[in-house]
């Protein structure tokens, strides 16, 4: 027969379950006393009694937040390598921890606590920040519901949903700018990044097998260390295809021009180094801006942009938002409408063209 308890851990008081289950006595944490009241503690118990005597699996037990947290991060880990720095940081926070520590992941006050937590988050953090903690919390429970882990539900769902505020506009170049680039020591790099929207990870990683070029395709694979602007792993499994056009083609032939049977389209270099050969050249080509510029994130902002535009001069048209979505490997559409003020201005001027 199972019972209600009590324990108290660094000062702290559980209920408890105490039950026997295979010849062996168990007593697994049901939440904080002060979080949890004892009707709904007495609710699990008889959830529990009911189980052992119809044999049929009625009562799932639902382990502390931290408890499950740590099987999750072990989990994330693994796979997830490149971005579960930032996912731990978020979990394994003071805040986290002040807000649901000791709380089991099933207590029928999580939604509020949720909202109170997200509540008292605001005027500490952006609000973008916000948005990806509570994504984070979100994914954190959606692996527990997976998992059997004794919830019917995604808390998070039941909280009112915010989404991400847009930011500036990215910078990117024009097809003059970029030819002054091109023209630069480095010019092969940066024409290679602008035409593949490659990560500075994944150009630095970047190998002459991941081209093909009897189908004019590059898999770009996965990559640790560099991060998309949502702070995720480069999506569609663990890779993405881009089409290569002539001036990516001709890009990676001048880079592995005299260099067959090398590991790695581009010569060993750090990606602080590449960075700073970066600027150099940007700063050599006269490319100036209104503000404080020069990261080598823009090559990629410049691939997206064309994408969108397309080419007037010859009369081809940009890609929609959905489908760059997949050429940049973008975790979440969010991510990608960045760039959708260049397709809305395109579609604007298609639109003045149109008459009935």
């Amino acid at each position: 027969m199972a019972t209600l308890g009590t324990r108290t851990k660094n000062g702290i008081a559980y209920w408890v379950l105490n039950h026997s289950e295979g010849g062996r006595q168990k007593r697994p944490s049901l939440g904080r006393c002060d979080q949890l009241s004892q009707r709904d503690a007495q609710l699990r118990v008889d959830a529990k009694n009911l189980e052992l005597k119809t044999g049929k699996r009625i009562f799932v037990h639902a382990p502390l937040f931290e408890t499950f947290r740590t099987e999750y991060l072990e989990w994330h880990s693994k796979e997830y390598p490149d971005s579960h720095q930032r996912i731990a940081e978020i979990l394994t926070s003071e805040h986290v921890d002040k807000a649901f520590k000791g709380v089991a992941l099933s207590d029928s006050d999580m939604v509020k606590k949720i909202e109170t937590w997200r509540a008292g988050r605001k005027g500490h953090v952006k609000h973008n920040t916000i948005v990806k903690e509570f994504r984070a919390l979100s994914a954190f429970f959606n692996s527990a519901l997976s998992r059997g882990r004794g919830i019917d539900a995604n808390p998070c769902k039941k909280c009112k949903q915010i989404s991400e505020r847009r930011g500036k506009p990215p910078v990117w170049f024009t097809r003059d700018e970029a030819a002054m680039l091109y023209e630069q020591l480095h010019g092969y790099t940066w024409q290679l990044a602008c035409n593949t929207g490659m990560r500075r990870g994944e150009l630095l990683a970047c190998e002459p097998s991941w081209f093909n070029l009897h189908r004019k395709e590059l898999t770009i694979v996965s990559q640790e260390g560099d991060k998309d602007e949502d702070g995720n792993r480069t999506k569609s499994g663990h890779f993405r295809i881009v089409p290569l056009n002539p001036a990516a083609i001709a890009a990676l032939h001048a880079l592995m021009e005299d260099r067959q049977g090398q590991q790695y389209v581009l010569r060993r270099i750090t990606p602080t180094s590449l960075s700073r050969a970066f600027k150099i050249d940007l700063a050599r080509a006269g490319i100036v801006f209104d503000k404080p510029y020069g990261s080598l994130h823009s090559t990629r902002h410049t691939y997206a942009a064309h994408m969108i535009m397309g080419d007037k001069a010859k009369r081809v048209k940009g890609v929609s938002l959905r489908k760059l979505k997949d050429l940049l490997g973008h975790s979440h559409m969010s991510t990608t409408m960045i760039y959708a003020h260049l397709a809305e201005d395109h579609e604007t001027r298609q639109a003045l063209k149109i008459a009935v």
